[in-house]
């Protein structure tokens, strides 16, 4: 049996400013609630995470007051409001990562392929530049003897691809 992994990790996303995938963000999420103490940036830092740079204050602003309440110490003086935050923080990823899962990829890359579009609108002459560059590229044809070369070719009637028999 085939099994096929799913496909939101590799969905784009955009958090406190810094664009990354959704398993960064899993992975994020999975740093932040293992890692003890109160800090977000430092364990985020040590993993490499692009969510290091990232305006998790912002992120977490919304949420904040859900957990305030559980979690506040009236007495508290110095850091006692940065545990919220974390937590905070990572409820916003964990509502992410779970919209993800339900996500179609249809849905989930529907924002970049329309600005994609709106970029080749404006300017006509670009598509037709990718297209000439990525002609000039060798071509590789696969068969049972292994993979052969062949060279994109440019005719009268435009771009045409020919594939030589080997």
């Amino acid at each position: 049996m085939l099994a096929v992994a799913p496909a939101y990790p590799h969905y784009p996303a955009l958090v406190g400013g810094v664009s990354c995938v959704v398993g960064d963000c899993e992975i994020a999420l999975d740093c932040l609630t293992s890692a003890s103490g109160l800090m977000v940036r430092q364990p985020l830092q040590r993993i490499a995470s692009p969510l290091a740079e990232c305006d998790y204050h912002a992120v977490a602003a919304p949420y904040k007051s859900q957990f305030r309440l559980m979690f506040t110490d009236p007495g508290g003086r110095g850091a006692a409001g940065r545990h919220i935050t974390k937590r905070a923080f990572c409820f916003a990823l964990s509502l992410l990562v779970n919209a993800a899962r339900q996500m179609s990829p249809v849905a989930a890359f529907a924002g970049i392929t329309q600005r994609a579009w709106d970029a080749f609108s404006r300017d006509p002459g670009y598509a037709e530049d990718m297209a000439r560059a990525a002609a000039a590229l060798p071509l590789l044809v696969g068969d049972e003897d292994g993979w052969h070369g062949s060279e994109p070719g440019f005719s009268e009637q435009g771009l045409q691809l020919e594939v030589m028999a080997v």
